[in-house]
């Protein structure tokens, strides 16, 4: 069985490791076709689940969102049970109870955050063992004991009902690892970490177990078996003969580790990777198993090194690291938060993010960021499944110096400097191409905004600081006409249409930011979700796929991605209150209800509109993500379009308030200072006559304005409002469409059915919305010229 991976991402993307290649020409002709960029989730969730739930919810941010690493791929590690793990942090729960019978309420730290990758949208999901269930192995432990044949049929049954379950969940699991590093126990116990041994002549059993029990549910063709994980390139190679033969074609893909660091010559084709723990220098030299924890742009660099040994010598479609998130920061960041930034021989480099080991006693549940995460997230925000390795030719390009993946419509420059000095990279590419900036990890830098390569056609030239590695956006001129997707172009320039990324060190709680469909960010949409569960079954721009848009900013990030709106990148931000009380995790803009809850006639949205003011403000600096304020829409569902309407309230009385302060009573009137116009009658006017800036536009469904307004002037902002006519629930009274008439002077309606969810349900629900945001959207020009599309639907 083959997994299916569907190509989302149009980009393509080049990497070169310097000094070996000063040069390089791009083919055309795919190599390979990659499935992504991952990570584990062994460990660590049983420790950050303790943490307080802002900052598990930001970890998820970091972790799956676009805006942090954009994983593609997330291992979620099925415990054993821990029995003879002396080490609580790496001794998970176990569902197992006897044949048959699972207690799923256990591992909820696990399953916390397998459940934020799939809510996330993490495109593969992987659930790997170290070790069968405790009494499944021949000692009965979950450590320092071996598999025990003839258990092949339970151990694959446990994997495959567990599977079973978390699919019937919404959680797709879409490929099991039921061994991994099979070659060790960890033994003897206690140890300190689960592990079962699995002699080669037993892998066979274990994966016909397995392979049986998800064909007996059905599940073969939607699940995939991976195997064996050995923990050396070496070993792997020598015992595949000892059971692959047996079962080859029951095995999806041949996974690996690499601890054994091998060279470019031992290395040969597998679809995965693990590896972490190792210092040296940042061209690779010193590299092998060691202590130590280097939080630096070497060690970031070096770690890049191995990324591109995988994907480009062995030829692999997929990359993880392990695990992620560690403990092993070797230093007390409670006493002396700077010592994560230096280097110390304690430590251990198996994680990109880092926490302290002594939070439940000191209370310090701080997040600590390697140099490693920033150069990571350049693979994981654009080595995205369905892309395509292009081979390069050009002086040492048969080393792992020089990765190309494409997807036909941009070109993404991934360039590494390993030396102390700049240097240049000169590039051919198979197309004309322009150029539009990127993004730059240093040692002073962190994915910061660069400056457009120079050159023009084919060819270019990047300049590549020392120590650094960066990515260069490269739209394709010209584009195979293999399918009939249009997008209008600009015919004689190709100025910076890239906005930068929203920071989530400036937007307190977590966010999805989804870039523009194609490659322009012209407009911002800001989706804000509602309180209360609704299902919407928007067939128009949602598949007929089911949503849950009640309570957090996750499943309107999966709207956001799916309307693909023409130049128009999307972030959905999660309201920053709880709601307590509540079995499942709940999020609120305003409280709604008094302790008793009683419903609270007057909410006060004043701290959410504080909250949005300081998003605003990221999102509009002029030297951060720059958007122009009247090009970011708001679309908001319940109370998330009664913040939003609050706010157009809000940012047209500050720009009042700022234009009055400009004009001096002498050169205005009373109602042309309401209106934000100045006198065109003043021969010493010397003040814009135009109207204030307004918003782009901001959509409501459902939700009313808090306030009662009292301006002499409505804000001009283009209002749509969308609800269902009374008794539905939720509603716009008559008199809340007053109220919002009296605050925007450009108001239209949209009535939906009388019957269904508060959301649109249908496709002739969506079309008013649709075409109120036609006509409403900048488009950039382009003169009448347009291009085909490819890798992408209409």
């Amino acid at each position: 069985m083959s997994p299916t991976y569907r190509a989302f991402l149009s980009v393509l993307a080049v990497s070169a490791l310097l000094p070996h290649a000063q040069t390089a020409t791009i083919s055309s002709t795919p190599a390979q076709t990659f499935l992504g960029i991952g990570g584990s989730g062994a460990w660590w969730p049983n420790d950050l689940f303790q943490f307080p739930d802002s900052v598990r919810q930001n970890l998820s941010s970091l972790l799956f969102s676009q805006s942090g690493l954009g994983l593609s791929s997330y291992r979620y590690n099925v415990g054993s049970g821990g029995v003879g793990v002396s080490n609580p942090t790496r001794a998970p729960q176990t569902f197992y109870v006897s044949p048959g019978q699972y207690d799923f309420t256990k591992d909820a730290a696990g399953v916390y955050f397998l459940t934020q990758a799939s809510k996330f949208g993490v495109h593969d999901l992987t659930m790997f063992a170290n070790s069968a269930p405790a009494p499944l192995t021949s000692a009965g432990t979950s450590c320092g004991s071996q598999f025990k044949n003839g258990t092949g049929s339970a151990y694959g049954t446990f994997l495959a009902e567990v599977t079973q379950h978390f699919r019937s969940q919404g959680i797709l699991i879409n490929l099991i690892s039921p061994m991994n590093e099979p070659d060790s126990s960890f033994g003897p116990t206690p140890c300190g970490q689960e592990g079962m041994l699995v002699q080669p002549n037993q892998r066979a059993e274990v994966v016909n177990g397995l392979w049986n029990a998800l064909n007996a549910l059905g599940l073969a063709s939607a699940v995939g078996i991976l195997a064996d994980e050995s923990s050396q390139l070496a070993f792997a190679t020598s015992e595949y003969s000892s059971w692959l033969p047996q079962v080859v074609d029951k095995v999806a893909a041949l996974v690996h580790h690499t601890y054994d660091f091998p060279s470019d010559s031992s290395y040969s084709s597998f679809i995965s990777n693990e590896i972490c723990c190792t210092l040296g220098q940042a061209d690779g030299t010193g590299k092998g198993y060691s202590q130590g924890y280097d939080p630096t742009i070497t060690n970031a660099l070096l770690f890049s090194g191995l990324v591109f040994q995988s994907l480009v010598v062995a030829g692999e479609p997929h990359y993880d690291f392990w695990t992620l998130v560690s403990n092993g920061i070797g230093c007390d960041p409670s006493t002396d938060p700077s010592c994560a930034t230096r280097t110390n021989g304690n430590g251990w480099n198996d994680g990109v993010i880092y926490y302290d080991p002594n939070f439940a006693r000191n209370g310090n549940h701080g997040l600590y960021i390697k140099k490693q995460f920033w150069t990571y997230k350049h693979f994981g925000n654009f080595v995205k499944p369905g892309t395509q390795r292009l081979p390069i030719t050009g002086s040492d390009s048969t080393t792992n110096s020089m990765l190309a993946i494409s997807n036909s419509t941009t070109i993404v420059i991934i360039a590494m400097n390993t030396r102390t000095s700049d240097s240049t990279l000169s590039l051919t590419f198979p197309a004309n191409v322009c150029a539009r900036g990127g993004f730059r990890t240093s040692a002073t830098e962190d994915f910061a905004s660069i400056a457009s390569a120079t050159g023009s056609g084919s060819s270019w030239s990047l300049r590549l600081a020392s120590l650094s590695l960066k990515y260069s956006l490269f739209p394709l001129l010209s584009i195979p006409m293999s399918e009939i997707h249009l997008r209008e172009v600009d015919s004689f320039h190709c100025s910076p249409k890239v906005k930068t990324p929203p920071k989530t060190s400036e937007i307190p709680t977590p966010f999805s930011y989804i870039p523009s469909d194609d490659g322009t960010d012209e407009n911002l949409l800001i989706l804000l979700h509602g309180l209360g569960v609704y299902v919407l079954r928007a067939n128009y721009v949602l598949n007929q796929l089911p949503v849950n848009l009640g309570d957090t900013h996750i499943p309107f990030s999966k709207l956001g991605r799916q309307f693909k709106l023409p130049q128009t990148a999307v972030i959905a931000i999660r309201a920053p209150e709880q709601v307590p009380f509540l079995y499942e995790e709940a999020y609120q803009w305003y409280t709604s209800f008094d302790p008793l809850g009683e419903l609270i006639s007057r909410p006060n949205p004043t701290p959410a509109l504080e909250f949005l003011s300081k998003v605003f403000d990221h999102l509009t600096d002029p030297t951060q993500c720059a958007w122009p304020p009247n090009k970011i829409h708001l679309f908001g569902f319940a109370q998330g379009g009664s913040v939003a309407l609050e706010f157009g309230i809000t940012y047209w009385r500050k720009q009042l308030e700022q234009h009055r302060k400009a004009i001096t009573a002498a050169t205005t009137t009373p109602d042309e200072e309401d209106k934000g116009f100045t006198s065109a009658n003043n021969a010493n006017n010397t003040t814009s006559t135009k109207p204030i800036a307004s918003l782009g536009s901001i959509v409501t469904i459902t939700g009313p304005l808090l306030s009662y307004p009292t301006l002499s002037s409505p804000s001009p902002t283009p209002i749509l409002a969308v609800y269902r006519p009374p008794p539905a629930e939720p509603s716009l009274s008559s008199g809340d469409l007053t109220a919002i008439k009296k605050a925007y002077s450009a108001v239209k309606e949209v009535k939906l059915g009388p019957r269904g969810p508060g959301m649109p349900s249908s496709q002739e629900e969506w079309e008013g919305i649709m075409r109120f945001w036609s006509e409403r959207l900048s488009r950039r020009p382009g003169d009448g010229l347009y291009e085909v599309m490819s890798g992408m639907n209409a």
